[in-house]
């Protein structure tokens, strides 16, 4: 189990989690304890899937939004890779900072940065990642009205593929041989 970090709608099903599914580990910015650390530098293979934590660049005390773990998830095919970015609710100054640590790199799908908020998603981030499909994790007619047009309009105007799980549910992304495949719970009009 990986917890981005410690918000609510991040980490706020962490006990029932721990109870009825027993994961064989976590990950998660603090560490520390019987709980993995989720530090830049630190990576694990599970099965054919390989994990290399991005950021945050030190373990913190308690992890608010811009300690999210940014891990790239990397899974080879027979004769393709494919690559998934999980960025959590990093905002503007860590995107401006992990893209000074990064080469360019062209993502398959990445999780957009704090459901979609103008607080996130930079051009430092967008100069940096290039994502063929770019998801938004957020509410339908939520208070806070995310995703913001404007971050949707940029992944848009950068070639993406854009989804949120508040209009299509939830997302799922197949990848067979040289193909992805995406399917969503609900269609969208």
């Amino acid at each position: 189990m990986i917890l981005s970090h410690a918000d609510n709608d991040h980490a706020g099903g962490e006990a029932d989690l721990k109870q009825n599914m027993a994961p064989r580990w976590i990950r998660r910015p603090e560490g520390g304890g019987q709980v993995n650390s989720c530090i830049r530098g630190d990576r694990w293979k599970w099965g054919a899937v390989d994990f290399e934590v991005l950021w945050p660049p030190a373990r913190v005390k308690r992890a608010y939004n811009p300690h999210s773990c940014v891990i790239l998830v990397t899974y080879q095919e027979t004769d393709r890779t494919y690559r998934l970015l999980l960025t959590g609710d990093i905002e503007k100054v860590s995107e401006i900072l992990l893209s000074r640590e990064l080469e360019p790199l062209s993502i398959d799908v990445m999780s957009v940065p704090h459901h979609g908020s103008k607080t996130s998603s930079s051009r430092y981030l967008h100069q940096t990642i290039d994502a063929d499909y770019a998801v938004a994790s957020n509410q339908f007619d939520s208070r806070w009205q995310l995703p913001s047009p404007v971050v949707r309009e940029q992944y848009q105007n950068n070639g993406s593929i854009w989804y949120e799980t508040g209009r299509s549910g939830h997302v799922s992304f197949r990848f067979i041989g040289q193909e992805i495949i995406v399917s969503t719970a609900r269609q969208i009009t």
